[in-house]
């Protein structure tokens, strides 16, 4: 060999390693500009509106999980909180937060290629694959935690990957701290242990070297967990984190559920043959290479990953993209590798030597299938639609005296609305499942007085007296096609603050009092502090001189819509009702209070002194006719 030829191989190499660092920034770089100018689009998923009206409500101080109803664990939501304090409350604050955030996921995939196949290439060639995935590029800002879970889950496979090379245990404390992170962002990822137990334990010939890995890479996830659990974990965690999410579904999302062996199966074998193909004609050549831990480990990640998918209760489509991480990555190990080893195989037996140029056709004929395939497909950017977009525009030129409330959280968070902390998710499923009724809708809407319902997606058209109770309450009534915009009629201003108490906690606070011509219109003001078991009658009395009934209006509290077995304690509870005036000229007295029904006993009333009001019926006020 000449020294020229030796001389011109580092140069050559030289030339490659930059020519894929060039690469990797400008796949990178593509990405965000791509992205920037749909950082304001419209909701990818439903979730995203959920996930940001959280974040915004924990940044304005409202405690996640005690107050603000969450069904995940707490990190993203630190991370889009802390977006919101240095850059605004905004959808292009969060989408460029987690933007950011998933390109470093992004990196760490290309990293893994270029590491587990050993060629350079492999690594922009993953990234541009993941890039043409259908849809892959609109969802990197998406406010969900699929992809931030995944950024982590590849941070931690480059931690194992690093210590497989160096054997330093300090990879493998920062990959169980990092996967600890994981299960705080999207804890379904729990299933991916499988892939990195294989990972951290495999080629371990010593029984003591496995136990310590292991203590170290458990005791650091354990860590990293206590960091996200312990300040969450409250009777409200485990109501909204554990038992939500386990709840049997209702009959509609149940049909959905049974659908996911067909849903994976057409997702895999229509949508994305082509990848699942040339990942599984790469298996062979990295099987035969110093890489095969690398494809096993990939294997094993894909594996795991639909076992999990399938026991999924429903299985969301928007969980399918777990799968295109491993299928790249053995695809573009497959790409990368045809050049290295096109030429080898002279020793090999002589079937083999015939059947290597065939397999690497067939490699590089559905690569060049997939690419055409992907790039053909244009990625679906969210638009507003022009219904959505009024509303929008309409819910922002409004004064925003109080929260909404709303069954698109997006479209209330983009115009400048949160909602309040119970009701910052509003699903099917959660409806489906029993977790949201109407009285605490109802509840919400006294305890942080609001004054907008907006009814966009359908959603809340699983609950029809929902829907008539607030048509019933609405001053104004706007339309937009499908959508409608309700404002409510203001509650009323408390005059009268007298506090009495009845039975067993449940107070009545004061009361407003307006005379008319003809009518009495009185609000009164309640509230509870104590969950009641029972649904008590509410009285409102009209007495003359010699205590008879001249006017009344007896029955369950808000005309039956919020019983007090549904109050919930410390929120105010405000009902209007109105009664004839006499005709009759006289000396009255307006009483209330609450009985048993049907067994028509009064519950105690006490005045604000501790005395016992006469007859148990707190007055209100006596009133004159002449």
């Amino acid at each position: 060999m000449s020294s020229s030829t030796v001389a011109a191989q580092p140069t050559n190499a030289s030339w490659q390693a930059w020519l894929c660092r060039f690469c990797w920034l400008a796949l990178l770089m593509l990405a965000l500009f791509l992205s920037v100018p749909h950082l304001n689009d419209y909701a990818w998923n439903y979730d995203e509106g959920p996930l940001l009206q959280t974040a915004a409500l924990t940044n304005a101080g409202y405690p996640l999980f005690t107050e603000t109803v969450f069904n995940k664990p707490p990190v993203l939501i630190w991370w889009l909180a802390l977006a919101f304090k240095v850059g605004g409350t905004a959808v292009s604050t969060a989408r460029l937060s987690l933007t950011l955030f998933n390109l470093i996921g992004l990196a760490a995939l290309g990293w893994l290629a270029s590491a587990w196949w050993q060629q350079r290439c492999a690594g922009p060639l993953a990234m541009g694959l993941w890039l043409l995935f259908p849809n892959a590029l609109a969802r990197l800002g998406v406010a969900m935690n699929d992809l931030p879970g995944m950024t982590l889950f590849l941070l931690t496979l480059v931690a194992l990957t690093r210590f497989r090379q160096t054997e330093h245990m300090v990879w493998t404390a920062v990959s169980g701290f990092l996967f600890g992170l994981t299960l705080g962002v999207h804890p379904l990822l729990l299933f991916t242990v499988v892939p990195l137990l294989w990972l951290l334990l495999g080629g371990q010939s010593s029984t003591r070297v496995r136990l310590k890995t292991v203590l170290i890479f458990s005791g650091m996830a354990g860590g990293a967990t206590a960091v996200w659990l312990l300040p969450s974990y409250s009777e409200a965690f485990v109501r909204w984190v554990i038992t939500y999410n386990s709840a049997e579904l209702g009959p509609d999302l149940q049909a959905w559920a049974a659908n996911n062996i067909s849903t994976m199966a057409r997702y895999l074998l229509l949508d994305h043959w082509h990848l699942l193909l040339l990942a599984l004609l790469t298996l062979p050549r990295l099987w035969q290479t110093t890489t095969k831990w690398y494809g096993v480990t990939a294997v094993l990640w894909l594996l795991s990953t639909l076992f999990a998918l399938s026991q999924l209760s429903p299985m969301w489509p928007h969980y399918l993209i777990f799968t295109s991480y491993p299928l790249v990555l053995l695809a573009a190990g497959g790409l990368a590798t045809l050049g290295q080893t096109a030429g080898q195989g002279t020793n090999e037996a002589e079937r083999w030597r015939y059947l290597r140029p065939i397999h690497s056709g067939a490699i590089l004929g559905v690569g060049l299938l997939l690419l055409i395939t992907y790039a053909s497909q244009p990625t679906h950017w969210p638009d507003w639609s022009a219904t959505a977009a009024n509303a929008r525009h309409f819910l922002a030129e409004q004064p925003a005296h109080s929260m909404a409330i709303g069954d698109d959280q997006f479209i209330l968070f983009a115009a400048g609305r949160l909602t309040p902390p119970p009701l910052a998710e509003t699903s099917s499923k959660r409806i489906s499942t029993g977790f949201l009724t109407v009285p605490e809708i109802i509840n919400g809407r006294f305890a942080y007085n609001v004054t907008e319902f907006v009814f966009t997606n359908g959603r809340f058209n699983q609950l029809p007296d929902l829907q008539t109770w607030v048509k019933n309450e609405a001053a104004a009534q706007t339309n937009f096609d499908s959508m409608t915009i309700y404002q409510l009629k203001p509650l009323p201003e408390r005059e009268t603050t007298a506090q009495s108490s009845l039975g067993t906690g449940v107070l009545l606070n004061g009361y407003t009092l307006t005379l008319a011509d003809t009518t009495i219109e009185v609000s009164l003001f309640w509230e509870t502090a104590v969950a009641q078991t029972e649904s008590l009658h509410r009285f409102v009395h009209l007495l003359d001189d010699t205590g008879t009934i001249a006017a009344q209006v007896d029955g369950i509290p808000l005309a039956g819509w919020l019983p007090t077995n549904q109050w919930q304690p410390g929120i105010p509870i405000i009902e209007t009702l109105t009664l004839p005036l006499p005709t009759t000229p006289g000396h009255y007295r307006l009483v209330t209070g609450l009985y048993t029904f049907p067994q028509i006993q009064r519950l105690p009333a006490s005045q604000p002194n501790g005395e016992r009001w006469p007859n148990d019926a707190i007055l209100l006020q006596e009133i004159n006719i002449p």
